[in-house]
């Protein structure tokens, strides 16, 4: 007759297998949905690291209110957008891998795991919608820093923390957790050390002052004049029901005398990270805490059935608006289409004798410097009304020999009396496409 040990570790087994199962399903099917879609690739992301790969110095020679780490790790792939796509394919992969491995460490029942599961990648989709951006990176290092903590190799945790306050400075908040949860105190010292590289590297390049006010001191001004026009960036069904569940999950922690506090205070600091923007990308830091804070309240050998019922009720709304996130994309414009691209080029073939040197693109048209290979001759090459309030400085126009103009003005785009008056005086058209005219200098 077979043991009951030997039941128990066959038994243990099986639910192993099944739990792996599980995750390889929803693994394929993540990335499957993954490379189905285009990225959404903004300019902070492709042309801001270009500028870097291109020797340009972040803050010092071009305006960028935004933490520096990103633009330094994307500037090796930024001469290839399918890199960059899968950069954060890639990073979305590693991410759900290291949830999912956590979540296992607690949950040992395969149907609520596969649950959890389902829920990450639903709220996960929903709030990234295939864009990268900065919360996203950020969480991604959090998340691996959390994943160092489990496996007690906490001098790797102070370290991603670091990179993590590197793309947003607001994340220093995060120190407060990860200072409470740590057992080895002087591992802060890996943080310390990574944050007087960076000092020392910007001191180097004489541009630690233009960090301070671009990162820090407009930020600050520039959060202050957001918040006098209200602006939501998610469906108000949407973010009422995040508000309830989470707001009956802190209720049940507080009844329950819930102890594992870092976990709790990560996950509330993220909460707080959507007021910051008031969209659904700012909840990007949210979700992978949220789903490791639910998986480590539902680690009993008991769960009661009004916890299931909230939890699939939830997981139904959530995996709703995936889905319309998902057929949304499907037909959604990306900001690099194809034919943005194409027309790129053709205003480069009808420029002879252009260089990185001599080129002005006037408005947000970013894109064309990029497939030019042209440098812009503005600090502050893409225009907001709450960049421009603050560096609001004349365009350097020496050494110009073509200045391309949209033929049509979008929004926070127009033509200054700068660069107007040096047309009317020193350009002519000598070209056209159908969104641009391209004047070249007239020596007469």
């Amino acid at each position: 007759m077979e043991s009951r040990e030997g039941r128990s570790y066959y038994d243990n087994l099986s639910k192993k297998m099944i739990i792996f199962s599980l995750f390889a399903i929803c693994f394929l099917s993540y990335l499957i949905i993954l490379v189905s879609l285009p990225v959404q690739i903004f300019p902070e992301f492709f042309f801001y690291p270009w500028l870097v790969s291109k020797g340009l110095v972040q803050y010092l020679s071009f305006f960028d209110h935004h933490g520096f780490l990103t633009s330094i790790l994307l500037a090796p792939f930024s001469q290839n957008l399918s890199s960059l796509s899968t950069i954060f394919v890639v990073t979305q992969l590693v991410q759900f891998a290291i949830i999912a491995y956590l979540v296992a460490r607690k949950i040992k029942k395969p149907l609520l795991y596969f649950l959890i599961l389902i829920l990450y990648l639903s709220f996960q989709f929903t709030v990234v919608q295939q864009q990268l951006w900065y919360d996203a990176g950020m969480a991604f290092f959090l998340v691996i820093a959390w994943l160092f903590f489990e496996i007690r190799r906490e001098h790797f945790t102070w370290l991603f923390v670091a990179l993590a306050t590197m793309i947003k400075p607001t994340a220093f908040l995060f120190l407060i957790p990860v200072f409470i949860k740590s057992t080895r105190k002087k591992s802060i010292a890996v943080f310390l050390l990574a944050w007087d590289v960076a000092i020392v590297y910007f001191i180097s390049l004489r541009a630690l002052d233009r960090l301070w006010r671009q990162m820090i001191v407009f930020n600050y001004s520039y959060i202050q004049s957001t918040y006098k026009t209200f602006f939501l960036g998610i469906q108000l069904k949407l973010l009422l029901s995040i508000c309830v569940i989470f707001g009956l999950l802190l209720l049940y922690l507080y009844k329950k005398k819930y102890k594992n506090i870092p976990l709790l205070l990560m996950t509330l600091i993220s909460f707080t990270f959507f007021f910051q923007g008031l969209s659904k990308l700012n909840f990007a830091l949210f979700v992978p805490f949220f789903i490791l804070l639910v998986a480590d309240v539902l680690n009993t050998k008991k769960i009661r059935k009004v916890v299931w019922i909230v939890l699939l009720i939830f997981s139904l709304i959530i995996l709703r608006d995936a889905y319309k996130t998902f057929k949304d994309n499907q037909k959604r414009q990306v900001y690099l289409s194809s034919s943005v691209i194409k027309e790129a080029k053709q205003v480069g073939s009808l420029m002879p004798g252009k260089n990185e040197e001599n080129v002005l693109v006037v408005g947000n048209r970013v894109e064309l410097y990029y497939y030019l290979d042209a440098l812009p001759h503005e600090f502050t090459p893409l225009h907001f009304p709450w960049v421009q309030r603050v560096y609001n400085r004349p365009v350097d126009l020496t050494g110009v020999l073509y200045i391309i103009v949209p033929k049509k003005m979008g929004e926070y785009e127009s033509l200054t009396p700068q660069v107007k008056k040096a047309l009317t005086a020193h350009f002519k058209q000598t070209g056209q496409t159908a969104s641009y005219t391209i004047w070249r200098y007239n020596k007469e």
